[in-house]
């Protein structure tokens, strides 16, 4: 379930719902719309072998809010089926994140593209490893034409990443992005505060 209206639904992900044809409903709709229709492809290839996998995002979706009354409740809930196949790589390997880091980085991609890239490495990482700066672009799709302004575009980002993350451990080195072992963001709460 998506929530009662779509205020609420934006609401939580700290959005204002705004109407006419620029406005943050009508984009967001679209964005949604083309994310549960999207198949999702990882591939891996070495001299050996190659693998891919398809993940369907959603099965079936329903959107039921009006873009001209954002606040007014539904006869149905707008719901989202994830694909059998995605559902299960979320369950197998779940990786928590914040939702408040992710209001706080949503004006930055790049940022919330390495947020979540960084929790998900750190929840497996067990030694230091240097991430040179052409396979991190790949892995979070930047596309610039020289590898010096993706990396001055990324040490900005990783330094909003920061004040959201304060517990990642990492240097930006000339030869890449160095990672230390470090707990995923969501968790790392100490025991007194969780309950």
């Amino acid at each position: 379930m998506l929530g009662p209206t779509l205020s609420r639904f934006m609401g939580d992900l700290g959005l204002v719902p705004t109407g006419g044809r620029w406005g943050s409903i009508p984009r967001l709709q679209a964005q949604l719309r083309k994310l549960f229709a999207c198949r999702v492809y990882c591939t891996f290839d070495d001299r050996r072998s190659s693998l891919t996998a398809a993940l369907e995002v959603a099965s079936e979706y329903q959107l039921w809010w009006d873009p001209k009354d954002p606040d007014q409740a539904t006869l149905w809930q707008s719901s989202v089926t994830l694909g059998e196949a995605f559902f299960k790589q979320i369950i197998d390997h779940p990786v928590p994140i914040d939702k408040a880091a992710l209001r706080a980085l949503k004006r930055s991609p790049l940022a919330l593209d390495l947020y979540v890239w960084m929790t998900h490495r750190f929840s497996y990482l067990d030694r230091a490893t240097v991430i040179p700066w052409a396979a991190l672009g790949a892995q979070v799709g930047a596309d610039y034409a020289e590898r010096r302004f993706f990396k001055r575009k990324a040490a900005a980002a990783l330094a909003r990443v920061l004040t959201v993350y304060p517990e990642a451990r990492f240097e930006v080195s000339e030869r890449g992005l160095l990672l230390r072992p470090s707990p995923t963001h969501v968790g790392t709460l100490p025991a007194a505060r969780r309950s």
